[in-house]
């Protein structure tokens, strides 16, 4: 495919950043039929019918705009944005949802093999007086467990996976109740005095990096694999130029973002989702994916730390 060939796609499929209704959903039932591409797409034929999507359900919650912000790594060519939702009234019930995409894959040609991309959509700018109470993922047809005490949720995707976000809110009274989810910066577990910390994550300063994150044997620093380093050396990792340097600014978060995880802190990200966010930010082998991947864990791990 041409370089023009591929803009001009990507122009013509910013329009499913405006704010269509797709179809209603009842809350315990995934949908009957797959949403068709939004109407007002200049060109139809660009968009692949055999292709998934990703689409935000806002079900439960009081009357006001509710903000989402889209961010992703890895994957194929996409289109993916932030969003909007006016509550002009109180929905109908509370098994009532409006989907809106979020993520829509397009050229399966950029999509090669088993390739997939970590996408997470977060809520932004609530009032003090609006909390989510749960998410849930209904991937494929299939619900999976709600997530609770959370405004974030991060899923993997393929070429063809279809998976509704539903975002269920509730009104709370009086002062608004302490930010959720914590975490501890690189600079606290590298510290001997609080390598105590370590013992509820099962993880070890010995540990090798590779235990968690094994494609850090892709890079190699001062001619040693950076799998070969241990976890607490890791997050010591000074960063520099070009993808050697990215690795290092990345596995330094990491590795502070998976004890913060496996801790219990209520860090935003699982353990889990953070492995794989960062197994594929290596494998890109570039540099900008892995700093902005990195950037993001960075942030979560400065939420605040609440261990002595």
């Amino acid at each position: 495919m041409s370089g023009f060939s591929v803009a001009r796609r990507c122009r013509t499929a910013l329009l499913f950043c405006a704010a269509i209704v797709l179809s209603a959903c009842d809350a315990d039932k995934s949908p009957t039929s797959l949403p068709a591409p939004p109407a007002n797409a200049s060109d139809y034929s660009l968009f692949d019918p055999e292709a998934g999507f990703i689409a935000l359900g806002v079900l439960t919650g009081p009357l006001g705009t509710y903000d989402f912000h889209t961010s992703v790594v890895g994957g194929g060519l996409a289109v993916f944005g932030d969003r909007s939702i006016v509550f002009a009234t109180t929905p109908p019930s509370p098994n009532t949802s409006l989907l809106y995409y979020m993520y829509f894959p397009v050229d399966a040609s950029t999509w090669p093999g088993l390739t997939s991309a970590q996408v997470t959509i977060d809520e932004v700018n609530m009032p003090v007086n609006r909390v989510v109470d749960s998410i849930r993922v209904v991937r494929n047809g299939t619900f999976l467990p709600p997530l609770l005490g959370t405004s974030s949720v991060t899923v993997e995707t393929n070429y063809t996976d279809v998976i509704i976000v539903k975002f269920y809110h509730s009104v709370v009274e009086g002062p608004p109740p302490p930010p959720l989810g914590k975490g501890c910066t690189p600079g606290y577990w590298k510290q001997d005095q609080h390598f105590d910390s370590w013992v509820p994550t099962g993880l070890k300063t010995t540990d090798l990096v590779g235990k968690l994150f094994s494609n850090a044997y892709l890079y190699k620093l001062d001619g040693k694999q950076m799998s070969k380093y241990t976890l607490v050396q890791a997050l010591s990792f000074k960063g520099g130029n070009g993808t050697v340097g990215a690795a290092q600014i990345l596995l330094r978060a990491a590795v502070a973002a998976e004890l913060n995880a496996t801790y219990g802190l209520g860090y935003p990200m699982s353990a889990g989702a953070i492995i794989t966010a960062v197994q594929n930010a290596l494998a890109s082998n570039n540099r900008g994916t892995m700093i902005l991947l990195a950037a993001r864990l960075d942030e979560m791990n400065n939420l605040g730390c609440v261990l002595n």
